[in-house]
């Protein structure tokens, strides 16, 4: 069940997350430097 669930939901997951989180890691890197 869960194998068969992963493939879908792992490029969703990779892509939107590391998106976010890179946003994120940037607006800190801002705040920090500026």
């Amino acid at each position: 069940m869960l194998a068969s669930m992963t493939p879908d939901l792992l490029p969703r997951i990779s892509t939107s997350q590391i998106l976010d989180g890179f946003v994120q890691f940037i607006d800190l890197l801002d705040c920090v430097f500026l």
